[in-house]
């Protein structure tokens, strides 16, 4: 891992924020907890739906959204993540799935899947879903770059 998660990042002035979206609650619990005791500076809030993982980004400003792809149905990740693009919300997304999907592979390989966005496939070791989660936060950091809305 490139920075020692040991050693907490600090977060943006701003309230900054982390979503997990899993239909999974012992899944969506243990990511919350790990990240809650690695960026303690950011608020971890969850959600068990793609519906409500929508619902939430419209109204907070995340600076990181973790989802899986199959929750209410199979592809709601990939779907998610494109209605919050069509609407300019640009925070980095980290997507993972249980099973290998066609879906996810065609949207990271078009021009919107590129930007922003990693895959992780599941089970996940917790040490590679912090490492992308440090990767995003630390970049946001150093270019100051505001994600969520560019209304």
């Amino acid at each position: 891992m490139e920075n020692n998660l040991e050693n907490k990042i600090n977060a943006p002035a701003e309230a900054p924020s982390i979503l997990v979206a899993d239909d999974d609650e012992s899944v969506r619990t243990f990511i919350k907890s790990a990240l809650n005791k690695y960026f303690s500076s950011y608020v971890v809030q969850e959600v068990k739906s793609g519906k409500e993982l929508l619902e939430n980004a419209t109204q907070t400003k995340y600076h990181l959204i973790i989802t899986d792809n199959d929750m209410e149905k199979k592809n709601i990740g990939v779907e998610t993540i494109r209605a919050l693009r069509a609407n300019n919300m640009l925070a980095p997304v980290i997507i993972m799935s249980g099973r290998d999907s066609n879906e996810i592979r065609k949207y990271l390989d078009s021009p919107a899947g590129q930007t922003n966005i990693s895959f992780l496939p599941k089970p996940t070791p917790l040490s590679l879903i912090l490492s992308e989660a440090n990767k995003y936060l630390n970049r946001q950091q150093e270019y100051g770059e505001q994600n969520g809305t560019n209304k």
